[in-house]
């Protein structure tokens, strides 16, 4: 193949050999994966990656359904692509998919289906789909997650100290937190996402189950918007801590089963300067359930709420609640 000599169609096309054309992206069935869903695919999807890692290349996740018994992990800049959620899929036997280390910049992911054997809301587990390991200290920025189907997981993404990120068409299901803000995270995006516990209206979510949760309370998170994003069926659709700048916009938090928004003061700092607006917020089931609740839970001065702007939200709370 490297003798043979190659031409692309189109004016201005450069003749190259069969061999470059080849390699111009890494696919983790060069390096033996099978896709059949029963043959443990983990090391050569971690040689693709590594590969593609160190030669500065893209990794294509070719149609079929790849079998995980460890998590994949993504220690420097990389781009996966599969062939759409429909198609390309990794399947895990209750264990995490991808660990990005601290300071990994521009990692994307797109097109593809990550599951879990067994799903969280059916058989409860403690994996996280990506696990993103950035702190205060080594962040990470520039990552892109996009078009991606996360099923059955406790976590779908674990986001630690991560900042300048999209989140743009994600769907999870079967999912106790969909994403999980961690450290100081810095001006990120989600946008015309869905996230739920469940894909079942019937199914009561369970205690502690959120959609968005932004700051671990013992640092301020800062920039995020969330537009256009759907969550459904969990306790708290949108759950902010010592947040500043958040903006939550034209949202759907649907059969919400305790907080529609809470955004909550915490001992180090309030929640400053926030905006909700424009949502649709349905509440499902219990007495002293709220759309949106401001909890101001602190006496110092720096640990109270402040700046917070509420305006032309809809909230519902369904017939047969008791709110």
């Amino acid at each position: 193949s490297s003798s043979v000599t190659y031409l692309p169609a189109g004016t201005g096309a450069v003749l190259t050999t069969v061999q470059a054309k080849l390699r111009q992206y890494v696919s983790v069935i060069d390096f033996g994966a099978v896709g059949d869903g029963v043959t443990d695919d983990t090391v050569a999807i971690q040689a693709a990656i590594t590969y593609a890692v160190a030669n500065d290349k893209a990794v294509l996740l070719n149609d079929g359904e790849y079998k995980l018994t460890s998590s994949i992990s993504i220690t420097a800049s990389v781009a996966i692509f599969g062939q759409g959620i429909g198609v390309s899929k990794l399947l895990c036997a209750n264990c995490n998919a991808f660990n990005i280390s601290a300071g990994v910049t521009f990692v994307t992911l797109i097109g593809f289906t990550i599951a879990n054997a067994n799903r969280y809301t059916i058989t409860p587990n403690t994996n996280t789909a990506i696990s993103i390991n950035g702190t205060t200290a080594s962040q990470c920025y520039w990552h892109t997650y996009q078009n991606l189907f996360i099923d059955g997981f406790e976590v779908g993404f674990f986001a630690g100290g991560i900042s300048s990120s999209v989140w743009n068409n994600v769907t999870t299901v079967y999912t106790h937190q969909s994403v999980n803000f961690s450290a100081q995270c810095l001006n990120n995006s989600i946008a015309q996402c869905r996230f739920g516990e469940s894909n079942s209206g019937a199914t009561v979510p369970a205690a502690g189950s959120f959609g968005i949760k932004v700051g671990d309370g013992l640092i301020n998170p800062e920039g995020l918007f969330i537009t256009d994003t759907l969550i459904f069926g969990v306790h708290r659709a949108v759950w902010i801590r010592a947040a500043i700048n958040v903006y939550i916009q034209n949202n759907i938090f649907d059969m919400c089963n305790e907080f529609g928004v809470l955004a909550e003061s915490t001992a180090f700092a309030g929640c400053i300067n926030n905006q909700i607006s424009g949502n649709y917020i349905a509440i499902v089931n219990t007495a002293g359930d709220t759309g949106i609740y401001l909890a101001n839970s602190y006496a110092p001065t720096d640990s109270q709420n402040r700046g917070t702007i509420v305006r032309d939200n809809e909230i519902l709370a369904y017939p047969t609640s008791t709110v």
